[in-house]
């Protein structure tokens, strides 16, 4: 529906549902062609590792090997 709304949003702002005091961000492929992307990198990524189990510690997650199906 916010897809197809006639003002063509972008994305949608809403509040995490993990953590209602922080935000999330959904974009839209459409609004690719306006953004730039400045830095990028993978969170499985060695220098990500202090990030990952912050998060991990904070909402009290968990990972997991990959699954075999």
């Amino acid at each position: 529906a916010f897809w197809q709304h006639p003002l063509q949003p972008d994305g949608i702002y809403y509040p995490a549902r993990n953590d209602p005091s922080r935000k999330s961000l959904a974009l839209f492929d459409r609004a690719a062609s306006t953004l730039n992307i400045v830095d990028s990198t993978c969170l499985a990524d060695p220098s990500n590792e202090k990030l990952v189990a912050d998060l991990i510690n904070t909402y009290n997650f968990s990972l997991i090997d990959d699954l075999i199906t």
